[in-house]
Order: C-alpha cells, then sequence, then structure tokens
C-alpha cells in the first residue's frame, strides 16, 4: 500500500441492466466501508478547497462491514444471490437506478449512464477522514480513487468499448510534469484527479479543453506525469495497456475530456 487509503478501489465482477457488483479484496486492518457515488468525475472528486473544481461532494450509497455483501433495495427485492466463495472480500451490488431521487442537482442519473464511485475505509471503527483539527477540509472523507462503472450498453458492444469522461483538473496540487503525482495525504492541499477505468485500455485521447491552460497526466502513482497543451491533445495507442489516469493541472484548474477504447478480452 503505497498510499494506504487513496489507493484502494473496488473492482467490476458484473454489470448487467439494473445490476452493479462491485468487490474489493479486504486489507489488514479495515473493519468496513463506505461506498460513495456521483453522476461525474468532477462531484466523485468532490469540493476540496483549493482544488477549483467548485461541484458538489459525491453521496453516499452504502456501508458494509468486511467480508460481508451489501445490497441496494431493488437487489434486495429481486432476492439475487451469490453461489461463489468470497471469503476475505467485501461486496457492493446495487441497482443504479435505486439513487435517482428528485433533488436538484440529481446525484445520480440512473441505469443508462456511467456511475463514478469510490472508497472510505474504517480501521479501529473510525472512519478515515481529515483531523477535525486541521484548517482546511476538516473532516472530509479519505476515499480511494474514483472507478468508472460504465452503463450496461458499454458491455454490449461486440469488440471494444468507447468510454468518454469529461471532467476537471484540479490546481494547486503541487503536481510537476517530469514527477510522479504528488499525494498530499493530509488534504491540506488538493489531490490529483486520479481515474480508474472499467478495463484495460489500449488507444486513449485525452484533450484539455481551455486555450493557453495545460494538464499534467500520468498513468500509475509512481509514473512520472506529463505536461499536455491544449494545442496538442494526448493520443496513445500502447501494447502496455492503461488502467488508471492521474491528471493535474499544471496552473488554473481545467477541464479537460478523455476518449479511452477498451477491448472487451482485456481486463
Amino acid at each position: 500500500m503505497i498510499l494506504g487509503p487513496f489507493d484502494i478501489a473496488p473492482r467490476i465482477i458484473q454489470r448487467a441492466t439494473n445490476f452493479v457488483d462491485l468487490l474489493v479484496r479486504d486489507r489488514p486492518g479495515t473493519d468496513r466501508y463506505r461506498l460513495w457515488g456521483a453522476k461525474s468525475v468532477d462531484e466523485a472528486y468532490g469540493n476540496l478547497t483549493g482544488s477549483g473544481v467548485g461541484t458538489i461532494d459525491p453521496t453516499e450509497m452504502m456501508v458494509v462491514m468486511r467480508e460481508r455483501m451489501g445490497q441496494s433495495r431493488s437487489v434486495i427485492r429481486r432476492d439475487w444471490r451469490c453461489e461463489e466463495n468470497r471469503k476475505g472480500m467485501t461486496s457492493f451490488q446495487f441497482d443504479p437506478d435505486d439513487y435517482v431521487v428528485p433533488m436538484i442537482p440529481p446525484p445520480f442519473r440512473g441505469d443508462d449512464f456511467p456511475v463514478y464511485v469510490r472508497l472510505q475505509e474504517s480501521r479501529g471503527g473510525q472512519w478515515l477522514a481529515v483531523p477535525g483539527t486541521l484548517p482546511i477540509n476538516p473532516n472530509v472523507p479519505i476515499m480511494g480513487p474514483i472507478l468508472v462503472v460504465p452503463p450496461v450498453g458499454f458491455y454490449g458492444e461486440s469488440i471494444s468499448g468507447n468510454l468518454n469522461i469529461a471532467g476537471t483538473a484540479p490546481e494547486g496540487t503541487g503536481c510537476l510534469s517530469g514527477n510522479p503525482p504528488l499525494i498530499d495525504v493530509s488534504l491540506q492541499t488538493p489531490t490529483p484527479m486520479h481515474i480508474i477505468l472499467p478495463k484495460t485500455c489500449t488507444n486513449i485521447l485525452i484533450t484539455p479543453q481551455e486555450a493557453g491552460k495545460a494538464l499534467l497526466v500520468s498513468f500509475g502513482l509512481s509514473d512520472p506525469m506529463i505536461e499536455i497543451q491544449d494545442t496538442s491533445p494526448f493520443t496513445m495507442d500502447s501494447s502496455r495497456g492503461i488502467h488508471e489516469i492521474i491528471l493535474a493541472a499544471n496552473t488554473d484548474a481545467t477541464t479537460f475530456t478523455i476518449h479511452a477504447v477498451m477491448a472487451h478480452q482485456c481486463n
């Protein structure tokens, strides 16, 4: 665990109509998990002070005890059962439509749209969060990367799935071109935006959307960040494969788009 609670993310076991099955391998010392979700990567990232993302925070979806299975109300009503052995793992099963509520803005869009989820750990009976005594982001939950859960149609494409993501790269992270991503574990400065893709992709296009503003991008917590200008979008067709993307603004927060193509035989 390089960064402890900042690098824990579930993986997708199944995505079907009105059903998402996520699984995380339990870590020593963790007694509960809280699943947070949102309708965009910006809302999943949250409104960290000084980040410039300027959005609402993610929404709590469920709390699950270690080695247990949490289910949303529609999944419980359908009496879905898991026959496989999941010892040493914790599961989260939900129908995205269960979280569509009449709020403005709505926290979720339902089963036909992506869901962006994150995990928060409880250790020793205490949820990991910024101490209330610190001046910046007090009591803000400490969460892992943003996992993109695509709509069911993504898996219906015969050869490969196409995924489009739009968001805002945070400013004030302290990240520098040529260095690995910088994570302030105290959250006294904003963290970069860490996105986990549902499958390994070999073709990706990353485009800054604001003239004169540059992105810093890395494809792993140990990989150096590279600078991308709005005049020269980043594209890669790589046999290595890309599973995670870490983004930060070079100076001021800037919007971006990501287009990723993922072969269904890749995991």
